[in-house]
This record gives structure tokens, C-alpha cells and sequence, in this order.
């Protein structure tokens, strides 16, 4: 009985506030609107931010029975995330929305609560606008001069998207379809970060892949957010928005402990699955606490931990400086993960396999430089070249121009007749962009385009990349008449990831020889996405899962074809933790004698 006078007074104080009369005529059409349809709402002019600047306002709609909910429309979403773009809205008799972007379209039931595209990717295409004119919804960073998008090879695909067993409500009003902006947001983010941000306060809209988090735009983003509680009502709609955005948006690469379950299950019914820790995580996740709801992110993300793509501890995405309250939350968190770690060893385990990564990844580079020299990236001996390529970013480590660094050595080995063998040393390269990676498959094989597919349409995607290979500025004709008097190969090692594993799979299916240790894996793109109250978290995305020639996903690693032996471990104190590993001796990595007597061997 308090629950409904408490529902009614809600109501009554919604209706109080509008500014309007919110009960829509009665429409003309056949299919009378539902009772959701109806509840008493109040709308709020609210500022935005787009790409750093101030960018007007848009109106946010918030429904008496999901007061600290914001709906916005998808007309006016649409043409937030894309100035001077159109969009329109269509109720026909049978009382379905027909949305069209300009670019595609989809069919909203507000009775059903689903959305249904025949190619949603056009539907929500940002990348025309914000990357390069004219191109699809597809990869590309845009971060090299010497890389365009060419062209995308894919076949049309109808995804039908069912929110109602979320409990995720579309809602309409005879003229316009409204649906929560953090879902809308979901459904638009792309591999170029592009997506909008609510804090309760403002909204920003993420307009560029060098921008993973909304504080670098605004800098007291997360002020709204620094608080105690949040409300019943919040606390369940983040959970099961979350829910839906992992089991339909996460890009299953397969290594995760609740890869299978949750993509024949759900992450809800995966979580219950786990029997006690699983139960914990779920009741963190939906809790009022906010250190608690914060812990339970951390926890989760032990359990869809994926090798470094997919981070769901919102603590590392703009809160560094919130000192306060970042204290509060170890100490929930610690006092978490203690009965966590009582039940699973499923957090340690993560965590000790991240650190075996770093440990791993800095001995390699140590011990390079101790026999290289820090900061060479080009040696040679006897007939073959080596060049260190750590990082497919446009700056890499320490600042250095990753794509000069290479350009550089393979320009100094052809000018150099004595080389006949060219190395690209991959094995301290954690990734990247795939811009990057297409710029070197193509000066080195002349291949100019990757392939993925995308886990929620199961769509084989193919795209293609013009490469300036002359560097003049111009792609024309005259970059085919580049080529290089020597062979290539590569050297991995288990610290390649993401694009450090894509470009030796690449090279691989191109015939190129790939020398040293089994690659690190990483199969998908990163995909930046926002929970409900406003935290950046970050996705294996289900938009490129990468696959090989055969259409077999990489995350297992590349096999070289000519392994290097490890020698007997030694203890080795990572960087800036207190925390020590064993890993192998990589000096038999660096032996230019040895590297250079493998590249003069047949095989």
C-alpha cells in the first residue's frame, strides 16, 4: 500500500512539475498508445558538450515511474551526434515507429519494446561525418596520412534487438520514439570511441578515438558522480542496461571465464551460473552503495577478462585525481574481493596473469635494450636488417613516431644493397591502430585490406585501405610501382597483442615468415561504451572480431613458424610494483648472429 501511494505521489509531483500538458492527443492511428506510453514525464533543456566545445542543448525526458532515468528521442540523438544531419519519425497504423537517419532506418515497437534494422550499421553511422566523407560504418582511425578508407566488402544483415527481456522500455508518444540515452549511446558506439556521456548534469559527445574518456573534455566530469549512494531506481536500470550491452555488444573472444556462458546464456543467468561469486558480483552490481556498485564492476571485470581489450574497472577511465573517493572504493573493493577470493580463485588468477604479461613484456624490452641500446630501432648484421616496432599508435612508447621509426628502417635497407632479409621486430608491440597495420601489410606484401566479422550480425566484413606507398601525398596509380629488393619476416613473442597479433597473422596468411614465440592473442577492437550513471568502461567489440585467412579467430596466438627457444627463467621486480615474477631469459630473441643464420636457412 506505501509503494503505490509513494508511486502516486511521484506521479502527481511529475505532473506538478511539467511545463506542459504531457498526455498526447489521442493519435489518429489504429493501435492506441500503451499505458508506459502515457506515464506523466518532465523534460529538461540540458547543456552538451560535443568534441570540447559547447554545443546548445537537447532535450532529455525523464518518466515519473524512472525518475533518474534520462529518455531523449532518437530524432533528437541522431542529430546531437550529428550536427546538420536529418532525421525523422513515422508512426504508422499499426502503431510501429519507422526511424530513418539518412543514412538507414529501423522500425521501433514500443508494444514489444524492439528495434529492427535491415542494416544497422548504416543506421547509426557516425563515421561518414566524423572520419572520413562518405565512408561507412567500418574501421578506421584516420591517424596516418599514408592510410584512406578504400572500400568495404560485407552482405546486408536484419537485426532485430529485444529489449523487453531487460525490462528496458521504448517508449513513444503517437509522434516521436524515445529510448534512455546510455542505451541509445550503446547502440551508436563505434571503434572510433564516437558516443555521448550523461552525468546527470550535461552530456558530452566523444567525437574522436584519441579521446577514451569524457573528462579530458570536460574536466570536472565526474564531480556529479563523486557520491555515496545512487537511487533504487538507477541501481536496476545500470544493471540490466549493462547486461544487455555485454551479452549483445561484448566480442566474445574466447578466453574469458564467462566467454561460452555468456553467449548462450546471458551475463545474468552466466553469473548465477558461478554459484556463490557470481551471486556477489550481481548484488554489488545492483547496489544503492556506490563503492559497492563500483567493486562489483572490478570483480566482473575478472570474470570477462580477455588478455587487456576489455576493462570494466571504471576507476581507471578519468578518476586518477578523485583521491577521496577513489580511497573509499579500495576499501570496499578490498573487503570484496576477500570474499570473492574465499569462493573463486577467479581474481587472482587474472591478476596474476596480467602481471605475468607485464613482467614479460618489460624483461623482453630490458634485455633488448641491454644488448641493442635503448632507443635503436634499426641494427643489421650480415645480410639482414632488423627494426623495432613497438607500438601500431602513431606515438608509441617514450613518445617516439612509430610510423617514422619504421619508414626510416626500410628506407635505409634499401639503400643499402647488402640487405637481403628485413626483421619487424613485434615483440614488445601491445597494439594499436589498424590504420597503422595496414600501412606496413602493404609496403611489405602489397596486401591492402582486413578482415573480421562482427559477433552480433555474423556478418564477414572485409575492408579495404588505399595506402599512399610513394609517401607523395597523392593515392594514385604510382604507389603500385613501389617494391623492395629484400624478404621480410616477423618476431613475436607472448607480449604481441591485439594489433601486435593481428599484423603477424596478416603476414602469416601472406606467406611471410613469423619467427620466436607464440603471439599474445587479441582478437577484437576496442569499443569505449558508458554504464547508465555515467562511468566509461571499455569492450572487446562484438563491431571486429579479427579472423585469419581461413576465418578463424587469432585470440590463441600466431604460431611461429620458426620458434626461438627460451632459456631457464630468473626473478624479475615489475616497474613501479613491488610485485616479482619469474619469467624466461628472451636474450636468445636478440642474438643477431642467431636471427640472421635463421633468415639465411631455407624453409
Amino acid at each position: 500500500m506505501r509503494q503505490k501511494l509513494h508511486l502516486l505521489l511521484l506521479a502527481m509531483l511529475f505532473l506538478a512539475a511539467s511545463c506542459h500538458d504531457n498526455a498526447p492527443d489521442e493519435p489518429t492511428n489504429e493501435v492506441e498508445l500503451d499505458a508506459n506510453d502515457r506515464i506523466a514525464y518532465i523534460e529538461k533543456q540540458t547543456p552538451v558538450n560535443r568534441g570540447g566545445a559547447d554545443a546548445g542543448t537537447v532535450t532529455l525526458r525523464f518518466y515519473a515511474d524512472l525518475p533518474d532515468v534520462a529518455y531523449v528521442s532518437l530524432t533528437d540523438f541522431h542529430k546531437m551526434m550529428l550536427p546538420g544531419s536529418t532525421a525523422t519519425v513515422n508512426r504508422g497504423h499499426d502503431g510501429l515507429y519507422t526511424v530513418n537517419t539518412g543514412t538507414g532506418s529501423a522500425v521501433v515497437d514500443t508494444h514489444n519494446e524492439t528495434l529492427t534494422s535491415s542494416d544497422y550499421l548504416a543506421f547509426t553511422n557516425m563515421m561518414s561525418s566524423m572520419a572520413q566523407p562518405g565512408m561507412p560504418n567500418t574501421y578506421f582511425d584516420n591517424v596516418t596520412p599514408y592510410v584512406r578508407f578504400g572500400s568495404l566488402t560485407t552482405t546486408a544483415q536484419t537485426l532485430c534487438l529485444d529489449y523487453a527481456p531487460y525490462g528496458i522500455d521504448l517508449r513513444g508518444d503517437g509522434t516521436s520514439v524515445y529510448a534512455p540515452l546510455s542505451t541509445l549511446s550503446d547502440l551508436y558506439s563505434d571503434l572510433q570511441y564516437h558516443r555521448a556521456c550523461y552525468n546527470g548534469i550535461q552530456v558530452v559527445v566523444i567525437t574522436s578515438v584519441l579521446t577514451a574518456s569524457p573528462e579530458e573534455l570536460v574536466s570536472d566530469y565526474f564531480e556529479p558522480l563523486l557520491k555515496d549512494t545512487r537511487s533504487e531506481t538507477m541501481a536496476e536500470f545500470a544493471y540490466h542496461n549493462l547486461c544487455f550491452t555485454l551479452d549483445h555488444y561484448y566480442g566474445y573472444p574466447g578466453r574469458a571465464v564467462l566467454d561460452a556462458s555468456m553467449r548462450t546464456m546471458g551475463l545474468d543467468a552466466a553469473l548465477t551460473a558461478q554459484g556463490t561469486p557470481g551471486e556477489q558480483v550481481k548484488r554489488l552490481l545492483r547496489s544503492t552503495n556506490t563503492y559497492e556498485y563500483l567493486a562489483g564492476m572490478t570483480l566482473l571485470h575478472a570474470f570477462i577478462y580477455d588478455g587487456g581489450h576489455s576493462y570494466l574497472d571504471v576507476t581507471r577511465f578519468g578518476l586518477s585525481d578523485k583521491k577521496t573517493f577513489l580511497n573509499a572504493y579500495t576499501a570496499e573493493f578490498n573487503r570484496q574481493k576477500d570474499i570473492f577470493n574465499t569462493q573463486t580463485d577467479v581474481y587472482n588468477a587474472f591478476y596474476d596473469s596480467r602481471m605475468q604479461y607485464f613482467a614479460n613484456l618489460y624483461s623482453h624490452r630490458d634485455q633488448r635494450n641491454s644488448i641493442y641500446g635503448k632507443g635503436v630501432t634499426y641494427l643489421k648484421y650480415g645480410n639482414t636488417a632488423v627494426c623495432e616496432f613497438d607500438s601500431f599508435l602513431p606515438t608509441g612508447s617514450e613518445g617516439i613516431d612509430q610510423v617514422a621509426v619504421f619508414l626510416d628502417a626500410i628506407d635505409r635497407a634499401e639503400a643499402d644493397p647488402e640487405v637481403q632479409h628485413f626483421i619487424i621486430d613485434v615483440s614488445n608491440n601491445t597494439g594499436g591502430s589498424a590504420d597503422i597495420v595496414a600501412l606496413l601489410l602493404s609496403l611489405t606484401t602489397g596486401r591492402n585490406y582486413i578482415s573480421y566479422e562482427n559477433t552480433l550480425t555474423h556478418q564477414r566484413m572485409t575492408v579495404h585501405y588505399d595506402v599512399d606507398r610513394n609517401r607523395d601525398g597523392a593515392f594514385d596509380a604510382r604507389d603500385a610501382e613501389v617494391t623492395y629488393h629484400f624478404d621480410f619476416a616477423v618476431l613475436t613473442s607472448s607480449s604481441s597483442f591485439s594489433c601486435g597479433n593481428l599484423f603477424p597473422s596478416a603476414m602469416k596468411d601472406a606467406g611471410v615468415l613469423i619467427i620466436g614465440e607464440r603471439s599474445g592473442g587479441g582478437a577484437c577492437a576496442v569499443q569505449m561504451m558508458q554504464t547508465a550513471d555515467g562511468y566509461t568502461y571499455q569492450i572487446s567489440s562484438h563491431r571486429m572480431r579479427l579472423i585469419n585467412a581461413a576465418g578463424q579467430i587469432i585470440d590463441d596466438g600466431i604460431e611461429p613458424d620458426v620458434p626461438i627457444a627460451l632459456e631457464p627463467g630468473h626473478s624479475y621486480t615489475i616497474p613501479g610494483t613491488s610485485v616479482t615474477k619469474t619469467v624466461p631469459d628472451f636474450t636468445n630473441f636478440y642474438d643477431l648472429k642467431r636471427l640472421d643464420q635463421i633468415m639465411n636457412t631455407p624453409h
